[in-house]
């Protein structure tokens, strides 16, 4: 483990902080992807409200977590990511109520 540790410590700060948002963005892709699926779709959501509902719950602690501690690579695709799991979460909730 030590060696891990050492290794990682070789890279930079700033290196981590833009890796961090670069990753962030993909994962926010990825429900952005989903996003789309819900809009074109025109079947029922098939997404679990634990699903959504817990993501969300995540995103937020992380995005708090990220402005508590000035940390750009988590507060900045947190907040993003919580933007569109809310725009999931009514997506779903139109569909399901036939909308």
């Amino acid at each position: 483990m030590r060696l891990i540790e050492c290794a990682l410590d070789r890279v930079g700060d700033a290196v981590w902080e833009r890796l961090g948002v670069a990753m962030g963005l993909v994962a926010c892709a990825s429900i952005s992807s989903q996003l789309l699926h819900e809009l074109s779709s025109p079947a029922p959501s098939t997404l679990s409200w634990w699903f959504i509902l817990g993501f969300t719950l995540g995103y937020s602690f992380w995005f708090l977590y990220g402005i508590r501690f000035r940390r750009l690579a988590i507060w900045l695709p947190n907040a993003l990511a919580v933007v569109l799991q809310v725009g999931l979460a009514v997506t779903v909730a139109l569909k399901a109520s036939g909308r």
